[in-house]
């Protein structure tokens, strides 16, 4: 869980600062807290073993969140329609149009944002297309 703090805290490594929004979502999800320095190494980490890139996208979402928490596990890449079982969540892909770029947040189970590293909602209302969701079940395998 993420408490207190934003994608553009300036603890934050500047990497995380611009390009965390994916990264941040998997952490809101999680059953633990972290502060901004676990994620900080928590990147750091993941892009030792090749899970992230240099600009935080995640190259493997399985080994991604399995590593915030073991129990944590990749099930599947969905359309907007797809609503979460009550042991699954999920984080939302967008494009954003005013700066041609990928925006991840974290769902309601049924599509709608509950949590944006951003906090910025007039700017996902302006500019915001849904791309797809990424289903994250907790405990058990996927």
């Amino acid at each position: 869980m993420i408490q207190g703090f934003w994608q553009t805290d300036p603890r934050l490594i500047l990497t995380e600062e611009h390009f965390g929004c994916a990264l941040l979502s998997s952490c809101y999800i999680a059953p633990q807290d972290f502060t901004p320095e676990d994620v900080n190494n928590l990147y750091k980490a993941l892009l030792g073993v090749a899970f992230v890139d240099e600009e935080s996208k995640i190259l493997d979402w399985d080994k991604v969140v399995w590593s915030i928490s073991p129990v944590m596990r990749f099930k599947e890449k969905a359309g907007i329609g797809r609503v979460c079982a009550v042991n699954e969540r999920e984080i939302l892909k967008w494009h954003l149009s005013n700066i041609n770029s990928d925006h991840f947040t974290v769902g309601n189970g049924a599509s709608k944002t509950v949590w944006d590293s951003m906090n910025r909602p007039d700017i996902m209302a302006k500019y915001a297309t849904f791309v797809e969701k990424v289903i994250i079940k907790i405990g058990g395998q996927a």
